[in-house]
């Protein structure tokens, strides 16, 4: 069975505990970056890449909050299905929609981040074309999201990721881009999840151990302005009245 719209997966579980106390009574996604809930800026966002949406909302930390918001915001052309992490991490998280994907293909995003449609577009086009279980998405503005992995990416292929990382150095080197944590998955990556499972239960990691045991993944570097909410002081920042 194909579903209609494009599969999309969010996950919106997180406790938000490098904001401090901001995420005492609100999950992060539902913080406000130009009056507007991070979660809104990513839905309609969805909405203007596809047309249509199947959402499915990995929730955990508020999930009851950020499901009521979903159900009474959610924008026209976007249908949603929620699921629960029990707290295993972003492998976990993924491992929850394992058995409810229904395309050949789907986007895994995260709660924190803002990008424009054409980020979207891009990651899902570059996975119709590349036939990799993975695409990653990455940025040459390294300074946006330190707690991310870095990458190295050679004729749209990933050579290297690097994550956790304690070298400062990394980030001197030239050929290094910021992991987005914007995928675009064919069903396959879950055959890595079950091959590589991580330690620490990061998707990340799995996606390492697969790079060290020869599997090709794709890498894609966009261009495209993006925003990222780890920290309080990144709800000063503005989306929509800057170029």
């Amino acid at each position: 069975m194909i579903t209609k719209g494009i599969e999309t997966v969010i996950l919106a579980g997180g406790k938000g505990e490098r904001m401090g106390n901001f995420c005492n009574e609100t999950q992060k996604c539902l913080l406000l970056i130009d009056d507007l809930p991070i979660l809104q800026h990513i839905m309609e966002t969805l909405i203007k890449a596809f047309g249509t949406v199947s959402l499915k909302a990995v929730l955990s930390y508020k999930a009851a909050e950020v499901k009521d918001y979903i159900e009474r915001n959610k924008p026209g052309g976007m249908e949603v299905e929620y699921f629960f992490d029990a707290g295993e991490g972003t492998y976990g998280a993924y491992k929850e929609i394992e058995d409810f994907i229904k395309n050949p293909l789907f986007v895994g995003i995260p709660g924190d981040i803002i990008v424009p449609p054409e980020t979207y577009q891009s990651v899902y086009e570059t996975s119709l074309s590349g036939k990799l279980p993975a695409v990653l998405t990455f940025s040459s503005n390294v300074e946006e999201a330190d707690s991310h992995a870095l990458g190295v990416i050679k004729g749209a292929r990933v050579l290297e990721l690097f994550w956790p990382f304690e070298d400062k150095k990394i980030n001197k080197k030239e050929e290094c881009v910021r992991h987005m944590n914007i995928y675009g998955f064919s069903k396959e990556v879950f055959s890595l999840m079950n091959l590589f499972p991580p330690d620490n239960g990061i998707l990340t990691q799995v996606l390492m151990n697969s790079l060290d045991s020869g599997v090709v993944l794709g890498g894609l570097i966009s261009r495209d302005r993006w925003l990222h909410v780890a920290y309080k002081e990144d709800l000063n920042k503005k989306w929509i009245n800057e170029p």
